[in-house]
């Protein structure tokens, strides 16, 4: 038996094998990998440093983005219950909700300019992000994060 590393056609990192196997789970998604003896011999191989470094980037860059979703999520809701509460703190409402909104557009062009571009990476068969559409994606994510936190910031009126 020897040692094979192959690329997940789903998220694009390595996944360490022997050759006697023909199927591999991938650690980092879960795909299922098929292929036989002949495929992976003939399959050029990404340098796995570089590919390493790609993944690294890919978990930093998707954990950046969940955590600006998780502040304006916080933004969102406490803005919206400041100012349905009896005694409104305005100033703090209005603070809270002027910093969503701004992150409301910021923020999908921030996380958009950021992924990481694996397609310059020799053999490694990655395709170009595609950042207009990522950024449209986490807009409409943090539009309804917003329309979400304005109605519970409602209900929570509803409870005084």
């Amino acid at each position: 038996m020897s040692n094979i590393r192959i690329t997940c056609p789903s998220c694009n990192a390595i996944v360490d094998g022997d050759t006697s196997q023909t199927e591999f789970t991938c650690r980092y998604c879960g795909n299922m990998i098929c292929f036989g003896k002949a495929d992976a011999e003939l399959q050029p191989q990404p340098d796995p440093v570089i590919m390493e470094r790609y993944n690294a980037d890919m978990m930093k860059w998707k954990n950046q983005s969940i955590l600006i979703g998780i502040i304006k999520t916080v933004l969102s809701l406490g803005g919206w219950i400041t100012f349905f509460m009896p005694h409104k703190f305005l100033i703090l409402s209005v603070t809270l909700l002027f910093l969503a909104a701004l992150l409301l557009f910021v923020g999908p062009l921030v996380i958009a300019r950021n992924i990481p571009n694996g397609s310059t990476i020799p053999n490694g068969n990655i395709e170009p992000p595609k950042k207009l559409k990522t950024g449209i994606e986490f807009f409409l994510l943090f539009l309804f994060i917003a329309i979400v936190c304005f109605f519970i910031g409602a209900i929570f009126l509803l409870f005084q």
